[in-house]
């Protein structure tokens, strides 16, 4: 692909998405371009290598979060709910189809993320995964689509 092929692929994927979620773009969250020193800082982290590449943060969300269970006026709508998670993984798929490899990060990742150990560790998940293993046997500290969580 040439640059100006990688922009209209990213503009493009970026308009679709904004069709079906909102979306948000940050670049103070991108590492691409950082100084050497800080870079080879970053490196020894369990960061995504990806994120060395990537000259943005965009975040896929519904937004409106406003409904609590047993609170009067502020019930979930099952219907509303469906339309919201259908329209952040219409975004979401528009998003990755633009960004083949991007990453993401995992403390702001999507809760049904595919292909997750890749996604959200990259090159680094084998590493992290046996110093989990290594210093956490049993597992003892786990989250959702974390490090060492298939089996959860």
């Amino acid at each position: 692909m040439t640059q100006g092929s990688n922009a209209r692929t990213l503009a493009q994927g970026l308009f679709d998405a904004s069709r079906t979620s909102l979306i948000l773009w940050q670049t103070n969250k991108a590492l691409y371009g950082e100084h050497p020193e800080a870079k080879a800082r970053d490196e020894e982290t369990s960061i995504n290598p990806a994120v060395f590449d990537n000259v943005a943060f965009i975040t896929v969300g519904a937004w409106k979060q406003s409904k609590y269970p047993g609170v009067d006026g502020h019930e979930p709508d099952a219907a509303v709910s469906q339309a919201q998670y259908d329209g952040v993984m219409t975004a979401s798929a528009f998003i990755h189809k633009a960004t083949p490899g991007g990453g993401s990060y995992s403390n702001e990742g999507n809760y049904f993320q595919k292909g997750w150990q890749t996604e959200f560790w990259g090159a680094n998940y084998d590493r992290l995964l046996a110093m989990k293993k290594k210093y956490d046997p049993t597992n003892l500290f786990h989250v959702h689509k974390g490090v060492g969580s298939e089996g959860y």
